[in-house]
Order: C-alpha cells, then structure tokens, then sequence
C-alpha cells in the first residue's frame, strides 16, 4: 500500500482508537459476505419481490486495520476511495480465527471472531501482497 494513503488510513482511524491502542498492519482490501448471509440476502429479496427480483451481495472495497487490540474494516469513499471513518466491522483481536488462506494473484482469506458464525472473506491484491501477509503473520496464521 502507498505509503501516502496508508498514512491517510491511520490518521483517519485515530479518533475510532481507544486509549494507548496502536496500529500495527493497514493495508486495502475487499471484503464479500459469508455464503450463509449472501443467500439469506438472496432468499428475502426474492421473497419480498414475489419472485420477480434476486439480489445477492458482491465484494465491497474497504480498509483493513489491525491495532494490538482488534480488527477494524473501514468503509471507503464511493468516489475517491479515500478511507472515511466509518466502522463497517470491528473484530476483537484474541478471538480471530483465520481460515481458507488462498495465494495466488490476489491472497485471499477467511477471518472470524471464535463461536459467531459470521465470517468475513478478504481479498488483497497484488499491490497489497505485502501487507496481506504482514495481517497473516499478526494474526498467527502460517504466510
């Protein structure tokens, strides 16, 4: 990630850190729905459609930022895709689980907080390589 604009992520997380928390990995990512929450999504658009309608949810660009406490995914900006601060999820870090890491073009993961069914897929790509497996080697799971 640009050094400019992983600035720009942490200055614009700072009001969102509690008292003495550090960031330690930012980076840009895209974020898509469980498939449990994707056909539940799908199921109720068709149902309040009477059928003529199925939306399903797609891959959303945001920001991940991993402080010595836990995971924050801010939202980005619609036009500029600056980092805005705006909490689209928030993790407590001794509770993540990773799972389903995927190397290739882009790195992709599946990280969840322990007991909740939710889990959040991240993709990085190639331009964020490093920070992708910076957030791995933090979260304890094999880079």
């Amino acid at each position: 990630m640009r050094q400019k604009l992983q600035q720009a992520l942490v200055s614009t997380a700072a009001p969102l850190l509690q008292d003495g928390e550090r960031p330690e990995v930012a980076s840009g990512a895209r974020i898509n729905m469980s498939i449990k929450a994707n056909l539940a999504w799908g199921a109720a658009s068709a149902i309040l459609t009477g059928g003529n309608w199925v939306t399903t949810g797609d891959d959303k660009q945001c920001y991940v930022l991993l402080t010595d406490r836990r995971l924050l995914l801010l939202q980005s900006h619609w036009l500029t895709f600056r980092p805005v601060a705006k909490v689209l999820a928030e993790l407590p870090r001794p509770s993540l689980v990773v799972t389903d890491v995927a190397r290739g073009l882009m790195t992709s993961f599946t990280v969840s907080a322990a007991g909740h069914p939710d889990a959040i897929r991240l993709s990085f790509a190639l331009t964020e390589r490093g920070e992708s497996i910076a957030l791995l080697r933090a979260l304890g799971a094999a880079a």
